[in-house]
């Protein structure tokens, strides 16, 4: 019995660890490092927010950590224009010509599957104005559309999209609708998807993992002590 128990401990350990890994972030970016922030563009009471925070302070964005901004990108972050540090960045692809946000990774591995996510919201056109304040998002080809929320009432959505890795890797975000609302993304991750195999393996872990488990539960009393 104590051989068994501890092969169903291992067995299980085993299977948490992989099913925690299997899925592991290979590169983030939070956009919260102070090396993004610019000055502060110093917006007015009527535009000082966005659809996840209100107050927002939006800045001007700095080339950093890998990423090269161009025309209208700019750092939304979670402070205020009177100099009170922020805790939280994104970046804001305004309408104002060319803007793009752009990142180039030569770490992964050729030829495997990974995932891309980002979480997007708007800016501050609320929703409550008596137009219709869309915004589109275009990310390597995934294309994303949303709508201005009300200030500070919308934290926004995931967007998940995969990927096939080769020597050098680079993903560019572009604002491409023509009205003034606009997309802001933030916590931009990939992650490893496990091979076919890989998952095999689980799957088997767990049948064996339950059979041990069945053959526990169905010994006689008898047996068991």
């Amino acid at each position: 019995m104590t051989v068994r128990l501890g092969l169903f401990s291992a067995s299980l350990a085993a299977l948490v660890s992989f099913s925690c890994s299997a899925n592991a972030a290979i590169y983030t970016e939070d956009f919260n490092n102070v090396g993004f922030a610019g000055a502060s563009l110093g917006l007015g009471s009527t535009e000082n927010f966005s659809d996840r925070y209100n107050p927002a302070d939006y800045r001007q964005i700095n080339n950093f950590d890998g990423w090269t901004f161009t025309g209208g990108a700019y750092l939304a972050t979670n402070g205020t224009s009177s100099g009170a540090p922020y805790t939280d960045g994104a970046v804001l692809l305004n309408e104002n010509g060319a803007t793009s946000a752009s990142v180039t990774l030569t770490n992964l591995t050729v030829g495997q599957q990974y995932t891309v996510s980002f979480n997007v919201y708007g800016d501050n056109r609320p929703a409550s104005l008596g137009y219709n304040p869309n915004w589109t998002i275009d990310m390597n080809g995934t294309i994303v559309n949303g709508m201005d929320h009300d200030p500070g009432t919308f934290p926004g959505s995931l967007v998940q999209t995969s990927f096939i890795a080769s020597a050098s890797n680079t993903f560019t975000f572009t604002e491409t609708s023509a009205q003034e609302a606009s997309p802001i993304f933030d916590d931009f991750t990939i992650s490893s998807v496990p091979e076919p195999s890989a998952w095999a393996m689980m799957i088997l872990g767990f049948v064996g993992v339950s059979f041990i488990a069945y053959r526990r539960k169905s010994r006689p009393a008898w047996m068991a002590a």
